[in-house]
């Protein structure tokens, strides 16, 4: 049974979203808040298989709802999905910033959240042409010097040619499924690759956090 935590400001939506959930076979809300304080005590004591979060809380900023997570869940395996308004939410991008493991947009079908929660379990994520885009401008923007110890497909710092090549189709508008087909590649080899596109993201801001620290 998949254990889910919810996270949601708005008791209406969060009720829609506990049944949507629990629809689905094999899935359970097994705890439910509606504020970041009331999360720190309970994350602090049961673990979870999944993290279902709300980007806009009454008591606490993006920025720190992810720090939050990242403190809380740093000895397990619980995975992080943001719940965003659509595709190009303004907080959305510094949640995957700050750790979040992939999104779902409530612009598409409530009934698809189930999926997105198991995709984000196996390791897999989506991803908008907005967000595509921004991910790259991103990158362009903030470019690390090479290092002589790994190369260019290992580097956490620097996107290899395929995922720049992967961007560049999501960021003009083909969907992950498309893009599958029209590289000969399996969805799943897509998903793992945003997947690791938004950990090259993670560990880059981290990067670029630090140098401007120092």
């Amino acid at each position: 049974m998949t254990s889910v935590f919810l996270l949601q400001a708005d008791h209406r939506a969060a009720e829609r979203l506990r049944q949507t959930i629990e629809a689905a076979p094999g899935m359970k809300v097994a705890h439910e808040v509606s504020t970041l304080a009331e999360a720190r005590l309970a994350l602090s004591a049961v673990t979870f298989d999944v993290v279902v979060t709300d980007l806009w809380l009454r008591d606490a900023s993006t920025a720190a709802l992810m720090q939050t997570l990242a403190a809380s869940l740093r000895h397990g395996r619980t995975r992080v999905l943001a719940i965003a308004m659509s595709g190009d939410d303004p907080r959305l991008l510094e949640a995957l910033h700050g750790g979040a493991d992939g999104y779902f947009a409530m612009s598409r079908f409530a009934s698809t959240l189930p999926e997105a929660i198991e995709q984000v379990l196996r390791g897999e994520s989506t991803m908008s042409s907005q967000i595509a885009r921004r991910v790259l401008r991103y990158f362009d923007a903030h470019a690390f010097e090479t290092t002589d110890f790994v190369s260019k497909t290992q580097n956490p710092l620097s996107l290899s040619d395929n995922e720049r090549m992967l961007l560049q189709w999501i960021g003009e508008g083909y969907l992950p499924s498309e893009v599958a087909r029209g590289l000969q590649l399996s969805a799943r080899t897509i998903g793992l690759g945003i997947r690791n596109i938004y950990r090259k993201l993670q560990f880059h801001h981290q990067a670029d956090t630090l140098s401007l620290a120092a």
